[in-house]
């Protein structure tokens, strides 16, 4: 297929093209460029993105359908701004006011097995291989009400704590959280903050292409990671108290549940890193909480509620990814 592939380059490049076949190969060979310097060539997401990029070239779509095909399937390559300006190593720091910052952590691109058996996995955690083809950064704890304070100008928490995480958040008022945020400019150009997809959650709690395989974000022990049942004494507690998993996040498992954008479905979203053909009613949350026993915190224990559901043992954090 890459043969193929390069065989119609070539005809672009030395046959009497016009314009917009001109155009169309220098797309081609721009995006070819960036796979080579963003993957290694012989990982399973650099192949899968090389069929993806030949598909489009072999179709028999036009020049300019093609071209358009292209951005909207890497979106990364024709980016302003494919990395966020002013990060620091894999950290990328928001200020909110002048005393309050908002981390996020970069998780880098890769494959998992998004639900891998545990010993305790319930009917709607099937295990199954998932490619994320994007990088993303991932808030290094839940928002907490200092944060949410600093950006929504209000605190609905029932538990009140700078530290803590904020609760009684529904899944529109953590939207309306990330519009916030892009509104205010927050955001570098070509990326947006929103929820992370399910899978995004799920694989910043393994711990990204850093990870050990632990039942918990972090450890098979989940006394060292979580806030839960047994431990909590009935409460939430300040983020980044317990051990941080092997990606440097807080309490992906324990403290409250995290909404995540995807729309429920028992078979899990149609597409891992976008929101797109979701049918349903509920949206995904995620983690577990101080309310709920310890096998409720497993990195692939899956839940749902309706987008206005609150309680104070719900809350998020926020991802960056870039603009699709």
């Amino acid at each position: 297929m890459l043969k193929r592939f390069w065989s119609i380059c070539m005809v672009l490049l030395f046959c009497n093209v016009s314009y917009a076949s001109e155009d169309l190969y220098t797309t081609l060979e721009k995006t070819e460029n960036w796979l080579k310097r963003r993957y290694e060539p012989t990982s399973v997401v650099y192949r899968t993105r090389q069929r993806q990029l030949a598909k489009i070239a072999e179709g028999t779509a036009s020049d300019a359908e093609k071209i358009a095909a292209l951005k909207k399937e890497f979106p990364e390559v024709f980016s302003q701004s494919a990395e966020p300006p002013a990060s620091k190593g894999d950290k990328f720091t928001v200020a909110l006011s002048n005393s309050v910052k908002l981390e996020l952590v970069k998780v880098e691109a890769g494959t998992f097995a998004m639900g891998a058996r545990d010993g305790e996995n319930n009917g709607n955690e099937r295990e199954h291989s998932v490619i994320l083809t994007n990088d993303f950064y991932i808030g290094q704890t839940e928002v907490t009400q200092a944060q949410y304070q600093a950006v929504m100008g209000n605190n609905p928490s029932g538990f009140k704590g700078d530290d803590l995480p904020v609760e009684l958040v529904s899944w529109d008022d953590a939207m309306a959280f990330c519009t916030r945020l892009n509104e205010k400019g927050k955001a570098p150009k070509g990326w947006k903050f929103t929820l992370p997809t399910e899978a995004q959650w799920e694989y910043a709690a393994r711990g990204g292409k850093k990870s050990n395989d632990h039942k918990y974000s972090g450890s098979d022990d989940v006394d060292e990671v979580a806030w839960y049942s047994e431990n909590a004494d009935k409460k939430t507690h300040p983020v980044a108290q317990k051990r941080a998993n092997e990606l440097g996040l807080y309490d992906m498992s324990g403290n409250v549940w995290e909404w995540c954008l995807d729309l429920y479905e028992v078979s899990y979203a149609h597409d891992p890193e976008f929101l797109t053909d979701n049918k349903g009613s509920y949206r995904v949350n995620r983690g577990g909480s101080w309310y709920y026993l310890a096998k409720f915190c497993r990195s692939a224990v899956r839940d749902c509620d309706v987008p206005g559901f609150r309680d104070d043992d719900v809350g998020f954090r926020v991802v960056l990814v870039p603009i699709r």
